[in-house]
């Protein structure tokens, strides 16, 4: 009877020994990484002309145009196969909205716009604007199609 207990002692001590190592063999399964779930956005409202700082392609009767909007406020058009820079009016944001008035073909009457700025990548893409008050349709028309970002203007070589 002895022995039989030692035996019985013996396998219950080996089995708790196998049993041990196999919980040490057996990690657990690491802490999920904590992942970001907020998307980034996709557009924003522009209210400042920092938002619109840049060179855009533009359409114009027709036509596509490189327009500039300056830091300091002033709107240029590149026209004509050279792109020559030439001030077409100025800009400034009111009440978060755009304001421009162009004096280049005497169009001496604001436009009013809301602004759209469509981000990819968290990079600007594409302006579109929608008008509020622009007594001038044509214009209207052209700036309602939006407007591309462009890196800089084409070279005219």
């Amino acid at each position: 009877m002895k022995r039989y207990s030692a035996i019985l002692l013996l396998v219950s001590l080996l089995l708790l020994v196998v049993s041990g190592c196999a919980f040490q063999l057996i990690e657990a399964p690491p802490e999920p990484e904590s992942q970001d779930t907020t998307e980034a956005p996709t557009s924003y409202p522009a209210t400042k002309p920092e938002d619109i700082v840049g060179v855009w392609d533009h359409a114009f009767m027709g036509q596509r145009v490189p327009i500039r909007y300056a830091e300091d406020g002033t709107l240029y058009y590149y026209m004509g196969s050279f792109y020559r820079e030439e001030a077409l009016g100025e800009y400034w944001f009111e009440d978060d909205k755009l304001h421009f008035v162009e004096s280049l073909a005497g169009l001496n009457t604001v436009g009013i716009y809301s602004v759209t700025v469509e981000l990819e990548n968290g990079e600007p893409v594409r302006l579109s604007l929608t008008g509020i008050d622009d007594p001038d349709g044509m214009r209207k028309a052209d700036y309602e199609q939006g407007l591309l970002w462009m890196e800089e203007v084409p070279s005219s070589e």
